[in-house]
């Protein structure tokens, strides 16, 4: 019971290291004492709360881990910070999965306690901005801009971290849609990122779109400008510059793309080494 007491006004002072190691040693010697590992407990999330912004050591996973065992004896809202914590850990490692099982048990807890997880100086809504991330994580890139679509216009501006999310998800929709032939759909989403912040490579794929839709001038131009900018650039110039029977400059264009080491540099090496050979153009640059 001392020792409890001790423990307890140690916290209450705020000496949460000095409290983590008086109730620690008291639960070493009377380990049967419910009071005791649930005083203990809530000493270690006090102190790996407070470290919740950085990478955590080997230290706070123990916390974290002690805090989550004790789960069903905390108060729900101090059991959601603990799953706060845990969510923001598994954010770090970029674990789509246990961040959004411990998202959903956060809500669930916040729900019975009535109150927030989160400090009182967090951002309004930061919650749908880490289901937002979750979803990302997953690579559920709609529900992610659904859910982003819903904040103030503000958050959604380049340069907020609400932004730039929202736009990465704009832009993964946008690949998934021309992958699957809907071309006007996947330039209604490139050019709905384009709105929050303009972005060469998307530059370059609303070209793609164009070409793909027949709409073919202008795109070597817009290629060409982003040589150097967008490694894919020198490629898709490539293509359309052989679709025009320009052989030479094709050539070139592959040769350079090959170079870059891009994803499709095999294949433009392949093609180039053809036209070198079918049209004896000179060495490499």
């Amino acid at each position: 019971a001392i020792a409890a007491a001790r423990g307890v006004a140690l916290l209450q002072a705020g000496e949460v290291e000095a409290a983590v190691l008086v109730l620690s040693d008291a639960v070493e010697r009377w380990p049967d004492a419910a009071p005791l590992s649930f005083d203990l407990a809530s000493a270690r999330l006090l102190r790996v709360t407070a470290r919740a912004a950085r990478p955590m050591t080997a230290q706070d996973l123990g916390d974290l881990k002690a805090a989550l065992a004790a789960e069903d004896a905390l108060p729900p809202v101090w059991a959601a910070r603990a799953r706060y914590v845990a969510l923001l850990n598994a954010l770090r490692r970029a674990d789509g999965t246990a961040a959004r099982a411990h998202l959903t048990r956060m809500t669930q807890l916040e729900r019975q306690a009535e109150g927030s997880a989160l400090s009182a100086d967090a951002p309004p809504r930061h919650v749908d901005y880490l289901t937002a991330y979750v979803n990302m994580l997953l690579k559920q890139y709609d529900r992610a801009a659904q859910v982003l679509e819903s904040l103030p216009g503000g958050r959604r501006r380049a340069g907020a971290d609400e932004g730039r999310l929202l736009r990465t998800a704009y832009d993964q929709m946008a690949h998934a849609r021309i992958k699957a032939g809907d071309v006007v759909g996947a330039v209604k989403l490139w050019k709905a990122a384009q709105a929050i912040e303009k972005d060469a490579a998307t530059d370059s794929n609303l070209a793609v779109a164009d070409w793909r839709r027949g709409k073919r001038r202008g795109v070597e131009k817009v290629w060409a400008a982003l040589v150097g900018q967008v490694a894919e650039a020198s490629f898709n110039l490539a293509v359309a510059l052989d679709a025009r029977g320009k052989h030479e400059e094709a050539w070139r264009s592959y040769l350079r793309y090959a170079k870059s080491g891009g994803a499709h540099a095999a294949k433009a090496r392949e093609v180039a080494d053809a036209k070198q050979r079918i049209f004896g153009f000179g060495g490499e640059e």
